[in-house]
């Protein structure tokens, strides 16, 4: 992202004398390309249960529930995957151009999905836990750097020091999205905002605490790659846990 917040700081200097690549209109590709979802350095996976359904209530008691909460305290990691799990699960899935395309609860660019979840939990040991609505799987990640959760805790805990609760972490593949777009980057920010207003919502619905954090979370992308391969990038952090 470093490119995209360099050419925007010579836009704010030279009145838009230069394209920024978020403002460019995407457009289908005639010929679509090849596209990969990421492969996380996995240590452990398991098939979640059934997914259970939040307590049927009246939508606009949801609606009025959908605050953005300061205070959060621990919550359970099934508690949360379900959660998750219920905010992205697949209603159908198929293939076009030989992309795969799904259908969700969130609206996505062509259908595509291409941000994936990672969790973090609390405390001074904090384990990746990575969500897979694809394939209805919780993965345990292996993290091959630790200081850029460390300090990724750290500035959260700066944001929300009343928060006691498990994080979460939107990643972007543009090679998804830029296999069936030209200009793609404003689709995958647009669908980063429509994934996080879905979770808050779901989060609402389930009585949980969950609160959207103003920066984007790359040290989740440093610790799993930390030789390289950064082609993944981070476009959102929430904090999600119990109302006191």
């Amino acid at each position: 992202m470093a490119n995209v917040e360099d050419a925007a700081s010579i836009i704010g200097l030279s009145r838009r004398s230069v394209n920024c690549p978020i403002d460019l209109e995407p457009k289908p590709r005639r010929r679509v390309g090849s596209a990969a979802r990421a492969a996380w350095p996995v240590r452990f996976g398991a098939r979640i249960p059934a997914i259970v359904p939040p307590i049927p209530t009246i939508f606009d008691e949801v609606v009025e529930n959908r605050r953005s909460a300061n205070a959060l305290a621990p919550t359970s990691l099934r508690e949360l995957v379900n959660c998750v799990a219920y905010a992205t699960q697949n209603y159908a899935a198929w293939s076009k151009d030989g992309i795969p395309r799904f259908a969700r609860p969130t609206m996505a660019a062509g259908a595509l999905h291409g941000i994936d979840l990672v969790l973090i939990s609390p405390g001074a040991r904090p384990q990746l836990v990575a969500y897979s609505p694809s394939s209805s799987r919780v993965m345990l990640l292996r993290v091959g750097a630790a200081a850029p959760i460390v300090r990724l805790n750290e500035r959260i805990r700066e944001m929300k020091p009343l928060a006691r609760a498990y994080s979460l972490v939107l990643l972007a593949n543009p090679s998804i999205y830029d296999a069936a777009y030209e200009n793609s980057l404003s689709l995958i920010w647009r669908d980063a905002g429509a994934l996080l207003q879905a979770l808050h919502m779901c989060a609402a619905a389930y009585r949980l605490a969950f609160c959207a954090l103003g920066i984007h979370g790359n040290e989740v992308v440093e610790a799993l790659r930390p030789a390289g391969d950064h082609t993944v990038f981070a476009v959102g952090v929430a904090v999600v846990g119990r109302r006191p």
